[in-house]
């Protein structure tokens, strides 16, 4: 079995996986920016005691304006003064649909958070406050203790052609952000994650298999944790 993933700088590359104890074991990949490891559910449980989320839910700072449009100010003088996002055909239940709304703020990066919902799709994106720029996620973002990393998984699993992993950002100079990892796989389906120190994280996954079942009814001992560390 192959995981396709892109990750600093490479488009595709691809590692093995084995089985232990019939989990899913992903040792490293062949540029070693990351590795992947057992972990159990007592690391996960205390690292989500120990992790303190970031992100300011300041929903009421920011409000749409004439029928649909969110205003976001930057910081210092700049052409245009501010990012907008329009809502389009809202509620029509057709493809040219598009919902935009503020969620929050990261105050560490002076990073504005915004989602996207259209026909069948979502996304996020991190504006820049001070330069108006724009990063595009599959979903929302948590950031590492350090505010050196963000982190977010995909959407949830089952719709065609959407991802199905995680994706990891680097903090980069003036608060920049590169991709830094990006697993899109079809081993396991990632239900949670949490930071558990600067350079690792811990997914809370279960195969693709367990997680098709007809019922819709997943068995809690069916899911599995992995350790993924930063190099």
């Amino acid at each position: 079995m192959t995981l396709l993933l892109a990750a600093c700088g490479q488009k595709n590359a691809t590692i093995d996986n084995g089985k232990v104890d019939g989990q899913t074991l992903i040792l490293a990949d062949s540029s070693q920016t990351f590795s992947i490891s057992k972990a159990t559910i007592e690391d996960f449980s205390k690292a989500k005691s120990t992790y303190k989320d970031k992100f300011i839910q300041d929903t009421f700072a920011i409000r749409k304006v004439n029928g649909g449009v969110t205003e976001l100010p930057l910081n210092r003088p700049h052409y245009p003064p501010s990012v907008i996002f329009k809502d389009t055909l809202v509620g029509i239940g057709e493809t040219e649909e598009r919902e935009y709304h503020y969620l929050g703020h990261f105050p560490d990066l002076d990073n504005y958070l915004v989602s996207g919902s259209f026909w069948e799709h979502y996304e996020c994106y991190l504006i820049n406050k001070e330069t108006g720029s724009q990063t595009t996620t599959w979903n929302r973002q948590y950031l590492s203790p350090n505010s050196k990393y963000f982190a977010n998984l995909s959407l949830t699993y089952g719709l065609e052609g959407l991802p199905n992993g995680i994706q990891i950002w680097k903090v980069e100079d003036n608060n920049y952000l590169s991709k830094y990892l990006e697993l899109d796989q079809q081993i396991w389906v990632p239900d949670d994650f949490v930071w558990e120190t600067d350079n690792s994280l811990i997914l809370k996954v279960i195969e693709v298999d367990n997680y098709l079942t007809e019922s819709g009814v997943r068995n809690e001992n069916d899911y599995y944790y992995l350790r993924l560390r930063l190099k």
